[in-house]
């Protein structure tokens, strides 16, 4: 192992765009409320939103998806998740795709996540306890503010098979558990 992968400020800004570029950071989401957001963008709020809670995030094209989640350093640890971001404001599904997505994640030791970005929804209550809804038709005249995006996620656990080992006891794996050997490399 180099003295760099042993290093802890290697692993300090170590997250890539999809593109394969540094970015050193998550790129900020542009706040253009009269459009939906682009592939881009919502793929950018997917990283943000991750590293928000506590993952190192790279890019996930190698394993078929958008984003790959690590626990720890990627030098010290395999990624748990790979992130699949939905397309459109609506969350459609392509099912074709999924299937493919599904069938591969038990290979590659990993959970797959559908991340969902979409706008929230935030209400303000008025003076009578009556609720004002900012809505697509009143957000120019709205607070802009109000108008947020959430990530709403659907995990797919592929390593269940429940009648497979009937009788072995299944022990508890924590998510940043597939720690790397350290050692000489083949």
């Amino acid at each position: 192992m180099s003295t760099e992968d042993e290093d802890p400020k290697h692993c300090q800004n170590d997250t890539l765009s999809t593109d394969g570029g540094d970015t050193g950071g998550p790129a900020p989401v542009p706040h253009d409320r009269g459009a939906p957001l682009t592939r881009e963008q919502r793929i950018s709020f997917a990283r943000s939103y991750y590293e928000s809670i506590g993952y190192r995030v790279h890019s996930g094209l190698q394993f078929g998806c958008e984003l790959v989640l690590y626990a720890d350093c990627p030098s010290r640890v395999h990624s748990d998740f790979c992130v699949h971001v939905l397309d459109g404001p609506d969350g459609r599904v392509d099912w074709r795709r999924i299937q493919t997505l599904v069938r591969s994640m038990p290979d590659l030791h990993k959970t797959l996540i559908l991340a969902h970005v979409r706008k929230k929804q935030e209400s303000i209550e008025s003076e009578g306890g009556g609720v004002f809804i900012n809505t697509e038709e009143d957000r120019d005249t709205a607070h802009p503010d109000l108008v947020k995006y959430e990530v709403t996620e659907l995990a797919f656990a592929t390593e269940h098979a429940p009648f497979r080992h009937k009788y072995a006891t299944r022990k508890l794996v924590e998510v940043g558990s597939q720690v790397k050997r350290e050692g000489k490399r083949r």
